[in-house]
């Protein structure tokens, strides 16, 4: 399998990614491709989007990490920020989705961060392992968020 930086044109095969990795996260509301491709773009434009692919036979994408970068918001420093990692079910194991870490990290670190973010949502890693591969890669746990949606959830908000 082929791990490399994705290419801006290639935003919208990233579609069915995004949409299963909020279906898996349960954020609630609906899913919204125009709002996704919207957000993407804005942070491409930016030179803010670090947009990694696993490629299986160099031709089928199989797994993303979609990650930003921006300065702290007390610090002088560069933070990158995982947005989305998803791999499908099937590709999980091996060497693929630790490689797709491995581009973001120089990615960020050519762009100058001092550090990065990456998170996991409870629920999704009922057995640990994704903690653990954090921990081997010299991440350390350093917040929760908790989260509490509206009665209502905007089902189309507007970009």
């Amino acid at each position: 399998m082929t791990v490399r930086k994705l290419r801006p044109w290639e935003l919208h095969d990233l579609t069915p990614f995004a949409e299963a990795f909020h279906g898996e996260a349960k954020l609630g509301g609906e899913f919204s491709e125009e709002v996704f491709i919207h957000q993407m773009a804005s942070l491409g434009q930016a030179g803010r989007l670090g947009a990694f692919g696993i490629f299986k036979d160099d031709d089928r994408l199989v797994g993303v990490l979609i990650g930003t970068i921006a300065q702290h918001f007390l610090s002088p420093v560069l933070i990158a920020q995982e947005i989305m990692w998803y791999v499908l079910p099937e590709f999980r194991q091996g060497s693929g989705s630790i490689r797709l870490v491995k581009e973001f990290e120089n990615w960020a670190k050519e762009l100058g961060a001092f550090a990065i973010v990456m998170a996991s949502f409870k629920g999704t890693d009922s057995d640990d392992r994704l903690s653990a591969i954090y921990e081997k890669r010299g991440y350390s746990l350093i917040e929760q968020h908790f989260f509490k949606p509206f009665e209502q959830w905007p089902s189309s908000p507007q970009p």
